[in-house]
């Protein structure tokens, strides 16, 4: 069974094609391969989106706040998977939600 996910990142709407097999999922999509934690390359291409764009999302504060790993940028694709559930807020906004989600004040 075949079905479509839309996300929707700054009026932009992304559609993601999803097959069901027995109870499972699997998305078509180039960046399922890729582990747990991705880099701006990788946020790009989920995203559908310029490398530059992804770095100026990043800048302003629209996209999840990255982890450090040394001198490595990444971003956990849950959280980006998250994010754009969520609707793709603002840095500030999505982790007022994640604070209130987790009971943290």
């Amino acid at each position: 069974m075949l079905r479509y996910v839309s996300h929707h990142v700054e009026g932009h709407i992304f559609l993601v094609l999803i097959l069901q097999n027995e109870g499972m999922s699997t998305h078509q999509h180039s960046t399922e391969q890729t582990g747990l934690a991705v880099d701006a390359a990788e946020v790009a291409k989920l995203l559908q989106v310029s490398l530059r764009h992804v770095n100026a999302l990043n800048a302003s504060g629209r996209l999840p706040r990255p982890l450090r790993l040394g001198r490595s940028v990444r971003w956990l694709r849950s959280d980006l998977e998250a994010w754009l559930e969520a609707g793709a807020p603002s840095r500030e906004t999505w982790e007022q939600m994640r604070q209130t989600d987790s009971g943290i004040s």
